[in-house]
């Protein structure tokens, strides 16, 4: 190990098979609690270190941290990509700048005496100052090597030219999904709000009225998106209520479905309802021996739309996966309207990258 940290010599062999199995435990060990050495492992698995130097591999080459062979190694790998060299560049550059003239390098006379404060004080500017720096590099040449999350799965994180990097597969067509949202920052626009729907009738066909009695509330779901084609209805009954009926309309009231009479205020559908196609409900209560309808005749319905089936798919998807990534579901249900349970997901990612600037963007969004 160098310091604290792997040889880039035994990630590459870990990643070849190479590693002597006495090592392999301990190896593992260290990489569960090291978010550096997973990283470059990441890249090295997925073959992106092959392509391109990880943020932290160029700035431990600029402050002459790694070994010798390494050293060459990624000296080598300059001579052949210029996107590294770049960047390797932009390094070097902003340690001239923050290196007092004291620190500079002396004339040839004294270069021997100096040699060994060099590599400390570049890594001392350079700890200070690389977060600013790789900002700037991103206005000028892609996204910055920063944009990068701990998932359930390992880390997402972005290449050089914006593609994504992950320690686990995402599910096929997905990946420029989160690649854009670690590169914006946000997660895409959902559809727009539901609200509940002006009523154009006393009451939805089929539910009785009578004379005014106090009213059920607490409507579940009302002014949202759902998953499930069969979702629980749910609401707080008024003092005295014995029996109800829930009737299922769409936006012209043509009813769509309805439980007959139940006595609990609590009801699931037997049959799927219609996906994306917006609905509103409403639900009659019998008490003291009369039906009235809840909400009140000339008062809003609750309304409710049910996930596309192509989102609900995609979804279903995610979910499948082992372990189901946290930042794709949040994206996934954002598209489908799903703002509560995005919000859960994105609360997972906050967890697991505490202090992470990205992180607290995108739950923002929410």
């Amino acid at each position: 190990m160098n310091g604290d940290h792997f040889t880039f010599a035994q990630l590459q062999d870990y990643a070849a098979k190479r590693l002597p199995p006495e090592q392999i435990p301990a190896f593992h060990a260290h990489i569960d609690s090291c978010q550096l050495c997973a990283e470059l492992l990441s890249a090295l698995a997925s073959g992106a270190g092959a392509d391109h130097l990880a943020e932290q591999q160029a700035v431990d080459y600029v402050a002459g941290r790694l070994t010798s062979g390494d050293q060459a190694r990624l000296a080598a790998h300059l001579q052949t990509c210029e996107s590294c060299e770049a960047m390797v560049a932009d390094l070097q550059d902003f340690r001239r700048e923050q290196l007092s003239p004291r620190q500079m390098p002396a004339p040839p006379s004294a270069r021997r005496t100096l040699a060994w404060a060099l590599p400390l004080a570049a890594a001392l500017c350079l700890a200070a100052g690389i977060s600013a720096l790789l900002v700037e590099r991103a206005g000028k040449s892609g996204p910055a090597a920063s944009a990068q999350l701990r998932d359930a799965g390992g880390f997402f994180r972005l290449s050089a030219s914006g593609a994504l990097v992950a320690d686990a597969t995402p599910p096929p067509g997905t990946a420029k999904l989160i690649a854009a949202a670690l590169k914006a920052g946000h997660l895409p626009d959902g559809p727009l709000p539901l609200v509940d729907a002006a009523r154009q009738e006393d009451s939805l066909r089929g539910l009785p009225t009578g004379p005014a009695q106090p009213e059920a509330g607490a409507f579940s779901p009302s002014g949202v998106f759902v998953l499930s084609d069969r979702p629980e209805f749910r609401w707080s009954p008024p003092e005295g209520a014995t029996a109800y009926r829930v009737s299922i309309a769409d936006d012209s009231l043509k009813e769509i479905a309805t439980s007959g009479t139940i006595h609990a205020p609590v009801w699931t559908p037997e049959v799927a309802l219609p996906r994306g196609r917006p609905m509103v409900w409403q639900v009659a209560v019998l008490r003291n021996g009369a039906w009235t309808t809840s909400p009140a005749p000339r008062k809003a319905s609750p309304r409710f739309e049910i996930a596309a089936e192509e989102e609900a798919r995609g979804i279903a998807q995610a979910q499948a996966a082992n372990p189901p990534s946290h930042l794709l579901l949040a994206i996934l249900y954002t598209k489908a309207g799903l703002a509560k349970e995005a919000n859960a997901e994105l609360d997972a990612i906050v967890a697991l990258n505490p202090g992470s600037a990205l992180a607290a963007s995108l739950r923002g969004t929410r």
